[in-house]
Parts: structure tokens; C-alpha cells; sequence
């Protein structure tokens, strides 16, 4: 379920997640119904419903994991070069 999770805005339009969100949230469908739909867990599920509520307006699914890091400094890189016979 984890890599599901990792995928969901891969997976799924925003305009999907935020009609399932919002049917949950009015109680037309159920917390098995809802996370069956989306195919995640019931804790991301109800993480994803409080972001929805905090940021309904420009609530998007985000991709999670990728680079955070920042560039590396010229100096290093200019020392790599130099390093690795590339």
C-alpha cells in the first residue's frame, strides 16, 4: 500500500481526489468506500480529508519523496571534476 500511497497524484486527478474527499466529508460514502476508491490506507485517508479542509481552494495531491537537496556548491563541483576522470 505504501507505493500506492507514493503514487496517488500519479495515479488519480485532483478533480477525483477532491470529489471522493468530498463525499466523505458529507458522509455519502464511508471510510472503506473512500479509501477503496483512492486505494490508500485509513490514516492517509484521513490525513489527505484535514489537508483538504485547511486548503479546500487549492488543494492538490503532492508528490512525495524526489530531490530536497540543495545544488551542490561550485567549489565542490569544480572538485569533482577535477576528482573524477570523467
Amino acid at each position: 500500500m505504501g507505493l500506492l500511497k507514493k503514487q496517488l497524484p500519479k495515479r488519480l486527478t485532483n478533480l477525483f481526489l477532491q470529489q471522493i474527499l468530498q463525499q466523505f466529508k458529507e458522509g455519502l460514502i464511508d471510510l472503506t468506500e473512500a479509501a477503496g476508491q483512492l486505494q490508500i490506507g485509513r490514516t492517509h485517508l484521513y490525513r489527505l480529508r484535514t489537508r483538504f479542509l485547511k486548503e479546500r481552494s487549492h488543494f492538490a495531491a503532492k508528490l512525495s519523496g524526489g530531490d530536497h537537496w540543495p545544488d551542490w556548491p561550485p567549489e565542490a563541483l569544480a572538485f569533482l571534476k577535477e576528482f573524477l576522470p570523467l
